[in-house]
């Protein structure tokens, strides 16, 4: 499973890094930022891309021949007559866009004879659904907070803190939340101290996490501990906002490049990347310093 959920990260890599070595070594009619793959497709639903195959190099070793055709088709096995996604044309490629998982096949011929090829090859594309999820919360498991809603309590007398962030309910057509499946999501953090009466300074902004940082969920948020000029520790509290409707995945963003690409588009930093609906979050952290029993006083026993 963790193995499938590598694979649109490993495609994205090859088919946008490997561009220079693709481009001396890629079969007539390729363009550079494809390259041969064998693994599925992961494609977000609604998210255009193309296929490309390679010619024959007997037919088209430097440029694709005109007497050669090729011809797409969706379903269980190729058939050849029936519907086709592509019909017989002297292109090499064809634009889908998934809304249910595909399983692609391709032919060539070449020739007033119509000579063709003995086997289809065949792609499998599955149509993945936008991500989405129910909830933000703090990973409890260890149950080390005190839970209040959304608001999370901890004593300690360290400095250095953090808070393990993770998505319930995340969902992408099946995929599940795991450290090996990274998502982008617009969050603030800000903090305020405590004075020794219990009066909270005014915010201070930490960060601004923007989309196009991916995120790696359960997502560790540092939290850490202010102390004051002496060097103690003192209450410190933070909120961390998540903003709504900011969620993106590594799948829609590589559909995302991979639509801008079938569109002709080569300046990778020019791609506008998809936001889906989800809920909005705000959650608080509160440490407190583990306060230190003193000493037991009385009168003295004076005989």
């Amino acid at each position: 499973m963790k193995t499938a959920k590598l694979f649109p990260t490993i495609f994205v890599a090859a088919m946008l890094c490997a561009a220079g070595v693709s481009a001396q070594t890629n079969p007539a009619g390729i363009p550079s930022q494809y390259v041969q793959n064998t693994e599925t497709i992961f494609q977000t639903k609604g998210k255009k891309m193309r296929l490309y195959v390679a010619p024959d190099p007997l037919y088209s070793p430097s440029a694709i021949n005109a007497e050669s055709r090729w011809r797409w088709e969706d379903g269980t096995a190729w058939t050849g007559s029936g519907a086709a996604l592509k019909d017989w044309s002297n292109e090499n490629w064809v634009e889908i866009t998934p809304t249910a998982n595909m399983n692609i096949h391709v032919k060539e011929r070449f020739g007033a004879m119509g000579c063709e090829s003995s086997d289809a090859t065949t792609k499998n594309v599955v149509a993945v659904d936008a991500p989405t999820y129910t909830s933000i919360v703090v990973d409890n498991s260890s149950s080390e907070w005190l839970v209040s809603g959304s608001t999370y309590t901890k004593c300690q007398n360290t400095v250095d803190a953090s808070v393990s962030v993770k998505l319930d309910g995340l969902s992408e057509n099946g995929l599940t939340d795991d450290a090996l499946k990274l998502y982008g999501l617009t969050y603030t953090v800000e903090y305020q101290t405590a004075d020794n009466a219990g009066v909270w300074s005014s915010s201070v902004v930490v960060s601004n996490v923007a989309n196009d940082v991916l995120q790696s969920f359960p997502l560790s948020i540092n939290v850490a501990m202010k102390t004051n000029s002496g060097g103690a520790v003192v209450p410190t509290r933070y909120k961390i906002k998540f903003i709504e409707n900011t969620l993106q995945s590594k799948i829609s963003r590589v559909s995302d490049k991979r639509a801008f690409i079938a569109d002709g588009g080569t300046d990778l930093s020019a791609v506008t990347y998809s936001t889906f609906t989800a809920p909005g979050a705000e959650l608080e952290i509160n440490l407190y310093p583990v306060p230190t029993t003193g000493p037991i006083y009385h009168i003295p026993n004076n005989f």
